[in-house]
C-alpha cells in the first residue's frame, strides 16, 4: 500500500527487482511481464502508480534487447514462441500436459494445481496472478512442443514461485475475510492435507529410486526426471576402471577436460573429480596427466597447461632414454575421450594427439574403457611388426 502512495518508493523497489532479475536464472528476466500486468489490471492504483509500472516494464524489456549477449537463453524463448505451430501445439498437447502432471518430470504437480485453484479464491489481484501464470505456462508448453526434452526443472522453478505467491495471497485473503475463523480453518486444512500428501508422495518416489543402482537410474534426482539431470554408469565405470588402472601403476595421460560437453554447468559428470578423489592428491599427480587450457571451474584439479606440453612430452622422452628398465613405457596409456560437440575441446584434442604423434609411437587397442579410446604408447624407434 505505502508504494501505491511514495512513487519513489515503488520505482526504486521496481529497478532494485530489475537488477536482482539479470542475476538469477533466465527466466527471472521476464519480470517485465509482472510490471506491464501491474500497470493495467492492478486495482485502486493511481495513474502515477500505473505510469511507473509501465516505465519499469519498458526498462526491463529494453535491457535484454540491448544487451543480447547477457538475455541469450530468453531471445531463444521468444524465437521458439515466434515459430511454434500453435495447432501442432494444441495437437500435442495432452502428451505435454500428461509429461508434467503425469510423468513429472518437471516436479510433483502439488503446487501448480493448488496455484490454479487458489486463483478461484483471490479478491485482489486474480487478473495479475492469472496472467503471469498464464505466461510461464505458455513459456513452459511452447518448450515442449519443440520436444518433451527441453521440460526442464529449472525452467519450471519460476513457475512454481508465483503459485506460491498465489497461495499467500489467498491466505492473506482468508485471513482479512469477515468470517474469519471458519475461512482459516477450511484454508489451512485443504493446504496442510495438500501439503502432506505431496510430502508423502515424495517419500515414496525417495525410496523407489534409492532402491535402485546407478546402473539403473539415468536421473540424479528423485522425483525430478528431466533432461537437466542425468546419471551417465559409462562415466562412473571409465572412472574407476582408470583408479584401478592408476593403483597398479599405470600412468595414463588422459585426453579430456572441462571443454568437453560432458563437464558442462548444467549437468557435468564430474570425471577428473571422481579420478582426483578416489586417487588422492599425490598418486593423481603421479599416475595422472591432462593437458588443457581451463585449469578450473568451481572445483579443480591438477592439469598441465597446453602450452606446456612439448616440454613435459620432452620429459617423458629423456626419461626414457635414462632407464635402465626400457620398457617402462608399457606402463603408459592414452586414453582419449571422443570430440563430441564442443568444438573448443575437438581442437584441444587433435592438438594434443598431433604432439603425442611427434614424440611417440601410439597402438590403439581393441579393448576401449566405453566411451574412451586406448592406445598404448610406445618409443618413435618402436616397430609393431616386432611385438
Amino acid at each position: 500500500p505505502r508504494c501505491k502512495k511514495e512513487w519513489w518508493l515503488a520505482l526504486l523497489l521496481g529497478l532494485l527487482t530489475i537488477e536482482v532479475s539479470w542475476h538469477v536464472y533466465e527466466l527471472g528476466k521476464t519480470v517485465f511481464l509482472l510490471f506491464f500486468l501491474a500497470a493495467f489490471f492492478q486495482e485502486k492504483g493511481n495513474w502515477q502508480h500505473r505510469a511507473i509500472c509501465f516505465f519499469l516494464g519498458i526498462i526491463s524489456i529494453s535491457l535484454l534487447f540491448f544487451n543480447g549477449s547477457k538475455g541469450a537463453e530468453i531471445h531463444s524463448l521468444f524465437n521458439a514462441i515466434s515459430t511454434t505451430s500453435y495447432p501442432v501445439l494444441f495437437s500435442n498437447l495432452a502428451k505435454s500436459v500428461k509429461a508434467i502432471f503425469w510423468h513429472h518430470e518437471l516436479d510433483l504437480p502439488i503446487l501448480p494445481v493448488l496455484g490454479l485453484c487458489g486463483l478461484f479464491f483471490l479478491k485482489q489481484g486474480r487478473w495479475i496472478f492469472a496472467g503471469i501464470l498464464l505466461a510461464q505456462w505458455i513459456f513452459v508448453l511452447t518448450l515442449s512442443y519443440h520436444g518433451l526434452y527441453a521440460l526442464k526443472s529449472r525452467r519450471f522453478l519460476l513457475l512454481e514461485f508465483y503459485n506460491i505467491a498465489i497461495l499467500l495471497a489467498v491466505i492473506k485473503h482468508w485471513s482479512g475475510s469477515t468470517d474469519k475463523q471458519s475461512r482459516l480453518k477450511y484454508g489451512f486444512i485443504v493446504l496442510l492435507t495438500a501439503l502432506i500428501s505431496g510430502s508423502t508422495w515424495q517419500f515414496i518416489e525417495f525410496g523407489k529410486y534409492s532402491s535402485e543402482s546407478v546402473q539403473q537410474r539415468s536421473h540424479s534426482l528423485p522425483y525430478t526426471y528431466s533432461a537437466d539431470y542425468q546419471i551417465q554408469p559409462q562415466y562412473i565405470d571409465a572412472a574407476n576402471i582408470l583408479a584401478a588402472m592408476a593403483n597398479q601403476g599405470k600412468k595414463i595421460i588422459l585426453v579430456y577436460n572441462y571443454h568437453t560437453y560432458q563437464e558442462n554447468s548444467t549437468d557435468p559428470v564430474g570425471m577428473l573429480e571422481r579420478l582426483y578423489l578416489k586417487l588422492g592428491h599425490q598418486k593423481f599427480i603421479n599416475n595422472i596427466l591432462i593437458f588443457s587450457d581451463n585449469f578450473s571451474r568451481y572445483s579443480s584439479v591438477p592439469i598441465t597447461p597446453l602450452a606446456e606440453i612439448h616440454g613435459a612430452l620432452s620429459d617423458l622422452k629423456i626419461m626414457e632414454y635414462n632407464e635402465s628398465n626400457m620398457n617402462w613405457l608399457d606402463e603408459y596409456f592414452i586414453v582419449r575421450h571422443p570430440d563430441g560437440i564442443s568444438k573448443h575441446f575437438k581442437r584441444e584434442a587433435d592438438f594434443i594427439m598431433k604432439a603425442l604423434l611427434e614424440n611417440f609411437n601410439l597402438l590403439r587397442l581393441e579393448k576401449e574403457i566405453p566411451p574412451f579410446s586406448v592406445y598404448k604408447v610406445f618409443p618413435l624407434h618402436y616397430k609393431f611388426h616386432e611385438m
